[in-house]
């Protein structure tokens, strides 16, 4: 799976490829804070 993002102000980009098997959702208070939602999505991953 491919993704792509920013940081908030945009000055940042990404885009990374992602084993599908290694996507989690959160829903403990830390990552409900950071992402201002129920949950969030995440991944680990790896600079070749």
């Amino acid at each position: 799976m491919k993704i792509c993002g920013s940081c908030f102000c945009g000055e940042i980009e990404y885009t990374a490829e992602l084993q599908t098997e290694a996507v989690a959702i959160c829903h403990c208070r830390g990552c409900q804070i950071l992402s201002g939602s129920a949950f969030r999505c995440d991944t680990r991953g790896h600079q070749p």
